[in-house]
């Protein structure tokens, strides 16, 4: 495995959709998807019902070490991050 862009790349082509936990600089356990959209709406659960104030999860695609999305949790809101696409 190297790092692209700060994440770990990994050559699962099945679930390449993986949630990156910012703070501690690791890969959120056993959260690995097939969809962007099903990693961006568990990401979001994840921030929502489990994280602190302040925490930040991105979505990050493994193959090519690109972020997809960033959520971090404020005191009574959601901060949603989405890169521009790249043409």
């Amino acid at each position: 495995m190297k790092n692209l862009n700060g994440y770990p790349k990994s050559h699962c082509p099945v679930r390449p959709y993986h949630l990156w936990d910012e703070q501690n600089q690791k890969r959120v356990r056993s959260r690995y998807f097939t969809s962007v959209r099903n990693a961006c709406d568990r990401a979001m659960s994840e921030v929502k019902w489990y994280g602190k104030v302040g925490e930040t999860i991105t979505v990050f695609d493994t193959r090519y070490g690109r972020m997809v999305g960033q959520y971090t949790r404020r005191v009574k809101t959601l901060t949603i991050y989405e890169p521009k696409p790249i043409n």
